[in-house]
């Protein structure tokens, strides 16, 4: 998703409506099918990559904080390129959620450490 930061600001920076509208595809696909409740993202360890749409495992999933990092850069990037047009998006009310569900879950129970990987379910 770090590469996905990447074409948001070279959309914006070139005025890209195609790279632009590829990102937003991107977003809405992950935004509607590959998101966690969480505000985790990743459904495999396996290249730490996503799997196909509505695949989200309980036990395997990958959704690594930083991977969440990773999207609300992304949802920040899109947003400054959205709104130097003015019109809507769904972008930051989607990365302030994020922002506040990953931290969240990340808390480890200590008030000094954050977990990386947060399974779904409990032993």
């Amino acid at each position: 998703v770090y590469l996905y930061s990447a074409m948001a600001d070279l959309a914006k920076e070139f005025e890209d409506t195609q790279l632009e509208q590829a990102c937003k595809s991107i977003w809405e696909n992950i935004a509607n099918k590959k998101l966690y409740i969480t505000g985790g993202i990743g459904a495999t360890v396996h290249g730490e990559a996503f799997s196909f749409d509505y695949d989200l495992p309980n036990d395997l999933a990958y959704a690594e904080t930083c991977a969440s990092v990773g999207l609300i850069f992304f949802a920040q990037r899109s947003a400054a390129g959205i709104q130097r047009r003015r019109t809507q998006t769904a972008y930051p009310p989607c990365q302030t959620e994020m922002v506040f569900l990953r931290m969240l879950s990340a808390e480890s129970g200590k008030t000094d450490r954050v977990s990386a990987r947060i399974h779904l379910h409990s032993e």
